[in-house]
């Protein structure tokens, strides 16, 4: 599953600019910001990737087995959880 204009963009409303503008290889599901300055994002792919973002851009990216994932935050961490 290919998209060719999948991509991410925060903007910052008080200066009324772009922050970051990230572009995915695959349609986004479901995502979570896992910092308070979202310098640290994950997002589920259709093509049941998790790519993990940092400030810098792409950190890392794994594929899962599961159908139908959702992310949930978790202390100190994130849980896939699977939908019935």
């Amino acid at each position: 599953m290919y998209c060719a204009n999948c991509q991410v963009r925060v903007f910052d409303l008080a200066e009324l600019s772009l922050k970051f503008e990230r572009r995915l290889d695959c349609e986004c599901v479901d995502f979570k910001i896992l910092s308070d300055d979202y310098s640290k994002l994950v997002f589920l792919q259709a093509d049941r990737t998790v790519e993990f973002h940092a400030a810098y851009g792409r950190h890392f990216s794994t594929r899962v087995n599961a159908l139908n994932l959702i992310i949930e935050p978790a202390l100190g961490g994130i849980f896939l959880k699977e939908l019935l």
